[in-house]
């Protein structure tokens, strides 16, 4: 991911929207294999999330799954505990 290749080079970290926590995880990994790739310390860089919140009834993605953080507190609270078990260090 070209957004990844230039946070690794210049950024002081990776903000993206509405990613779950796989994709998270998934992306924190490469981010800190291209961070020692190019010689930076990989915590150097933070994980971010640009995502709202939704409390009550859970949005539903096209493939019918929860949108992570909507639906009932214990949901959400499973999904913020989800974000930082891959990784993440902020949400806005």
């Amino acid at each position: 991911m070209a957004c990844l290749r230039r946070t690794a080079r210049l950024g002081d970290g990776w903000l993206p929207i509405g990613n779950t926590p796989a994709e998270m995880a998934e992306g924190g990994r490469y981010l800190r294999r291209l961070c020692e790739e190019a010689g930076r310390d990989p915590d150097s860089a933070k994980l971010g999330l640009n995502i709202a919140v939704g409390f009550g009834e859970a949005q539903r993605s096209p493939d019918g799954g929860r949108v992570p953080l909507t639906g009932s507190v214990s949901e959400v609270t499973d999904d913020v505990l989800q974000y930082r078990e891959a990784g993440l260090e902020l949400m806005v």
